[in-house]
């Protein structure tokens, strides 16, 4: 089925959706965090690259993100309908808690699945 958007008002659209939030997983982790007493962690600054915690001392930035897009062999589930869409979209799988250095910033990425 074509889209009744043009590609530029799909890009618009598609941007104004609001994440519902990953809250439960993020609830976790504060949960991990404050059970081995890491403090000064602050959510959802305006970082690049939009992370779910900073740790401003340590330049340190922590994502959470869901089986879905991090890939996950088990949980992960692609969409059916636009299959092809999604295949060329989503980011490739990042490596559970793989720690990367980039610009001024480290990486941590946490994954649902290793939360539960």
């Amino acid at each position: 089925m074509a889209d009744i958007f043009t590609k530029r008002k799909r890009s618009a659209v598609m941007a104004a959706v609001r994440s519902r939030g990953n809250a439960a997983t993020e609830l976790r982790l504060i949960a991990i965090f404050r059970a081995h007493g890491l403090t000064g962690w602050r959510r959802h600054r305006p970082v690049f690259g939009h992370p779910d915690f900073v740790f401003p001392a340590l330049k340190l930035a922590v994502f959470v993100d869901g089986c879905f897009w991090h890939g996950c062999p088990i949980h992960g589930t692609h969409p059916k309908q636009n299959a092809a869409f999604w295949e060329r979209n989503l980011p490739p799988p990042r490596q559970p808690l793989h720690l990367i250095r980039t610009g001024f910033l480290d990486q941590l990425f946490a994954f649902q699945i290793k939360l539960r």
